[in-house]
C-alpha cells in the first residue's frame, strides 16, 4: 500500500526509475524512497520514520512521494518519460 500510494502520487509506473520500500519499525514505519535519472547520473534517496498512530500506509507513501518531489523528483521523472523507447509508454 505504501509503494502504490507513493507511485500514484509521483505519477509513476513500472517503466520509471522509482523505488519505495516500507517496513514496520518498533513504533511505526520506516519508508525508503529512491528516484533516479534515466542514465543513473543522479539518484535522490529519502528515508522517513513515521509513527503508526499518526500515519496509515497510504499516508506514509504520499509523504515519501511529496518529500521526493520537493527535492526535484519531477524533473527526473520527466526525463525518464522522454527517454522511454518507442512502444513503451511510461504511464
Amino acid at each position: 500500500l505504501v509503494e502504490r500510494a507513493a507511485l500514484a502520487t509521483l505519477g509513476g509506473g513500472c517503466h520509471l526509475p522509482v523505488g519505495v520500500y516500507c517496513e514496520p519499525a518498533s513504533n511505526g514505519w520506516t519508508v525508503i524512497g529512491v528516484v533516479a535519472r534515466p542514465d543513473g547520473s543522479q539518484i535522490l534517496r529519502e528515508q522517513m520514520d513515521l509513527p503508526h498512530e499518526r500515519s496509515s500506509a497510504e499516508e506514509a507513501g504520499r509523504a515519501m512521494a511529496n518529500r521526493l518531489l520537493e527535492r526535484g523528483a519531477a524533473e527526473f521523472l520527466a526525463a525518464a518519460e522522454t527517454a522511454q523507447p518507442a512502444g513503451h509508454p511510461g504511464r
